[in-house]
Formats: structure tokens, sequence, C-alpha cells
């Protein structure tokens, strides 16, 4: 946390306060304020850069930390179906899809379910569509 140039204990801290208070975790904030002619003082400045902090919590999305694995796979018409049920029960997102002379499919997976999602798309296709992971 840093005060930058502002009367010490009005930038960095409020902000601080507010993203521990906000229970998420691995973020960076970053306020820019430009002097605009009005003197805040210091009980102005907590404000704004608190407001500001708060402001962006509002605004973002989270979710869990996990290490996640992107995959790419292909698999014939008559499947499509039943392989966009199976994917649901997993843990994915950025899901894919292209239509081609099969359908190619990709996306995120949580890397602890990945193992499962090859065995159930080897079984679904029987033996036909194979799951690659992307490094």
């Amino acid at each position: 946390m840093s005060d930058d140039g502002e009367p010490g204990g009005t930038a960095g801290r409020p902000m601080l306060d507010v993203l521990k208070g906000s229970g998420i975790t691995d973020i960076l904030v970053t306020v820019t304020r430009y002097f605009g002619g009005t003197l805040l003082g210091t009980g102005g400045l907590v404000h704004a850069y608190s407001d500001s902090v708060k402001a962006v919590l509002e605004a973002c999305q989270t979710e869990e930390l996990v290490e996640k694995s992107s995959f790419t796979f292909s698999v014939e018409y008559p499947l499509y179906e039943i392989v966009m049920r199976f994917l649901s029960s997993f843990h994915t997102d950025s899901i894919k899809e292209d239509f081609a002379s099969q359908v190619l499919i990709s996306g995120c997976i949580w890397t602890s379910e990945a193992s499962s999602l090859e065995d159930g798309i080897r079984n679904l296709s029987k033996g036909k569509s194979q799951v690659q992971f992307l490094q």
C-alpha cells in the first residue's frame, strides 16, 4: 500500500482496509486521483479513496482461485447434446463450439476434474474422441 504523495494514512491504508474487509484475496487495486482544484482535507481523501475501492469491488466479478486446464476435442454431431450435458456436470467455463465436419469443443476445466473429463469423453465416443489439454 502507498499514499504516494497524499498525506500519510489518507490513501493506501483506507484502500487496504476496504480490501481486507471484503474477504477477497489475490487482488490489486490502483486508484489515480486528479486534482481538480478543490482541497478535500484528510477526511475527504480517506472517503474518496475508500469509496473508489468500494465501487471497484461492487463492479468486479470474483471466482474461487483454482488451477484450470484448457481443453479441446471434437465429436460427431449425434453425440453433441450428450457431450454438452456431460460437460455441464463439471466446473467448466469459456466453452466454445465450432460446427464443421465435426463439432470442435474447447474451454477450461478445473485441473482436478481433467482426467474424469478425458475418461468420460473417451467412453461416450467409444474411443473415437480424445481430449487434448493445452499448455
